[in-house]
C-alpha cells in the first residue's frame, strides 16, 4: 500500500492522493458517487489532430513481458495480468522516450470497481481507464491517445465506451471533443448507513449500448 500512495504521489500529485484518501473515508459513512458512461460510434469520430505537443508517440503493448521492460510504475499498479490474459491490450504514450501517458482497450468485459460490470458485443470496445502524468496535462494527450486507441482496433468495432467521474471536467470535455455521447449515468449510494439502491438513467438510446450488472 505504501508503495502504492508513493506511484500516485509521484505521477498524480498531492492533491490527486489526497482526495482518493479523502473520497475513502467518507465512504464510509456517507457518499453519493455519479459515474457517467459515454459512448461513441466510430463514424462520428472527430479526426481534428488538437494535441499541443505533437512528440508525443503512442505504442499498443500487447503482453505483460512487454509491459516490464517499460519503466511505468503507474500502470502496473492496475490489475494488467488479468486484464492481458482477458485479451486487452495497453496503450502508452512517451515523450522523448519518457512514458507520460496510458490507456486500455477491452473486448469482451470491465469493471469499473464499485459501480458495475460492462458485458461488451463483438462490435464494441472499452476505452479505459486512461492516465496522463500531472506535468504533462492540458496538452489534450488523452483525446490523442483515444484517437489512437479508436484507429488501432479492427473495422469491426463500431462503439467505443468509457466512463468517467461528474465531477472531472476535463475529462468530461476531452471526451465530447472527440465526439463521444453519455449514454448512461449511474448514482450510488455509500456508507455504513445507507441502503438506497443504484439510481440507473440512460439517455441518447444507451440502454441498447450499455450492458451492465449492478
Amino acid at each position: 500500500m505504501i508503495k502504492k500512495i508513493y506511484i500516485y504521489l509521484q505521477s498524480g500529485g498531492f492533491l490527486e492522493v489526497a482526495k482518493y484518501a479523502f473520497i475513502g473515508v467518507k465512504k464510509i459513512f456517507y457518499y453519493k458517487s455519479e459515474t457517467i458512461f459515454y459512448f461513441l460510434d466510430r463514424k462520428h469520430l472527430n479526426n481534428t489532430n488538437t494535441i499541443k505537443n505533437s512528440s508525443v508517440v503512442f505504442k499498443t503493448i500487447k503482453n505483460v513481458s512487454d509491459l516490464q521492460k517499460i519503466d511505468f510504475d503507474r500502470i502496473k499498479v492496475l490489475n494488467h495480468r488479468k486484464w492481458f490474459e482477458k485479451g486487452s491490450l495497453a496503450i502508452i504514450g512517451f515523450s522523448s522516450s519518457v512514458p507520460v501517458s496510458f490507456t486500455w482497450m477491452h473486448f469482451y468485459s470491465h469493471c469499473i470497481s464499485g459501480v458495475c460490470t460492462i458485458k461488451l458485443s463483438p462490435e464494441q470496445c472499452w476505452a479505459g481507464p486512461s492516465f496522463v502524468i500531472k506535468s504533462q496535462r492540458g496538452k489534450k494527450i488523452n483525446q490523442a491517445q483515444k484517437r489512437y486507441l479508436i484507429r488501432s482496433v479492427p473495422e469491426s468495432i463500431r462503439y467505443f465506451l468509457t466512463s468517467v467521474n461528474k465531477k472531472n471536467i476535463a475529462s468530461i470535455k476531452s471526451l465530447e471533443k472527440i465526439g463521444f455521447s453519455e449514454g448512461l449515468r449511474i448514482i450510488k449510494y455509500h456508507g455504513i448507513f445507507q441502503h438506497r439502491k443504484p439510481e440507473v438513467v440512460y439517455k441518447n438510446d444507451g440502454d441498447s449500448i450499455f450492458k451492465i450488472k449492478l
